[in-house]
């Protein structure tokens, strides 16, 4: 190996060590985050005595998610997913004559602003 490469070796073999631990702060991150969210979202549609329940399941299902075959996870996560756009769809239907009725609000406060001279 000659005398000029070893610099660049070194750099490469600490920029990678540096990923790494990047990657698992952002991966730890992103699991307390994502607890966080769902817990409060638990909470809200089945009441604070049902937290402790959804608190064991999400650190349970941590395990097998960390140690199953990588296709096996993301084939996992497309298909919730696309299960999610179920109550997504419900709740768009449920909320469309409200989304046109405030966007039609919005629409003549934006005329109005606009024809009032300054």
């Amino acid at each position: 190996m000659a005398l000029h490469e070893q610099p660049g070796k070194r750099a490469m073999k600490k920029s990678i060590l540096l990923f790494n631990i990047l990657l698992v702060l952002f991966a730890f991150s992103t699991v307390i985050a994502w607890a966080y969210y769902g817990e409060k979202c638990f909470e809200y549609l089945f009441g604070e005595k049902f937290v402790i329940l959804y608190r064991i399941c999400f650190t349970l299902i941590i395990i097998p998610g960390a140690v199953i075959k990588l296709n096996v996870a993301w084939a996992f996560a497309d298909i919730a997913n696309g299960i999610m756009i179920i109550p997504n769809l419900i709740a768009i239907i449920a909320l469309s004559g409200i989304i046109l009725s405030e966007t039609d609000h919005f629409l003549k406060m934006i005329r109005m602003e606009q024809a009032t001279p300054e």
